[in-house]
């Protein structure tokens, strides 16, 4: 019987763009690579953008083993029990700030993930192009027919705009919320600590894993915190320039398996600090 090498280790990885190509299928290498890290002792879990309604369908592959984390770092959700163990807002007085994004660029679709579901208001080809990814149809509403309680918002613009949009909150930071920029075409509001990094932090703790027996590999903006505090952070090849030089580890890019590709490396690691060999 193989030693349980992975026993008291955390695995996350975030999906589109990591484990997860743009046709949208796990590459086979990955999904046998998260199956043997799990037997081998190690907990696994992936952190997303999306919400637990819209990461459904990647459920019917995947098999985490742990909590995992939803909406950018805003909400530590047990699949296996449908627990919320960890659930942030955005503030009340963040309203005005969040308007005044959807009234500066006309252009841009406003996605909100609420805990009751997704909402868009004036929608785009870009918000409808997101339904057919997560497959699921956000509810159509009016911006003052959003709900009241807001997980995060996305704004869904063309690429240019978007860069408009990060430009103008760099000039006009606000203490209320945080943003990042989590796909060239989507700018995301959330709430202040709202961020993949913090949640691993407090999965950690939840699971009770030492900071040094984490390991994280992610490859967007959204990314950057997650990888940052992890014991051993990793980028695919694919990833962009600052998620790489964050990160201890570069693998293979996302198309060729880059999540089994890490498994592989933290297993030699692993096995050299343990045997000596």
């Amino acid at each position: 019987m193989e030693k349980k090498i992975f026993a008291g280790t955390l695995l996350v990885s975030d999906i589109d763009g990591t484990l997860v190509p743009t046709n949208q299928v796990v590459p086979p290498q990955n999904l046998e690579a998260i199956a043997r890290y799990c037997a081998l002792g190690g907990k696994f879990a992936f952190a997303t953008g999306r919400s637990f309604a819209t990461a459904g369908r990647m459920l019917s592959w995947l098999t985490p083993n742990a909590p995992c984390i939803f909406v950018n770092g805003v909400q530590i959700f047990d699949t296996k029990t449908k627990e919320v163990l960890m659930q942030k807002r955005l503030p009340a007085e963040a309203d005005a700030l969040l308007k005044g994004y959807f009234d500066r660029y006309p252009d841009c679709a406003a996605v909100v993930m609420a805990p009751d579901g997704l909402y868009v208001a004036r929608s785009n080809a870009i918000s409808d192009d997101h339904d057919r990814i997560t497959d699921t149809v956000a509810k159509r509403v009016a911006w003052e027919d959003l709900p009241a309680e807001k997980l995060k918002i996305i704004f869904m613009a063309p690429e240019a705009t978007i860069g408009e949009m990060v430009e103008w909150e760099a000039a006009h930071p606000s203490e209320l919320v945080e943003t990042c920029r989590s796909w060239p075409e989507y700018f995301e509001v959330l709430p202040k600590n709202g961020n993949k990094g913090q949640a691993l932090v407090a999965l950690r703790d939840i699971l009770n894993i030492p900071a040094e027996r984490s390991f994280a590999i992610g490859d967007f903006d959204n990314d950057e915190e997650m990888v940052r505090v992890a014991g051993i952070g990793a980028a695919p090849q694919n990833a962009t320039e600052k998620v790489r030089s964050l990160a201890k580890v570069i693998v293979c890019d996302c198309d060729d398996g880059a999540v089994a590709d890490f498994i592989a490396y933290l297993e030699r690691k692993l096995t050299e600090e343990q045997t000596g060999i």
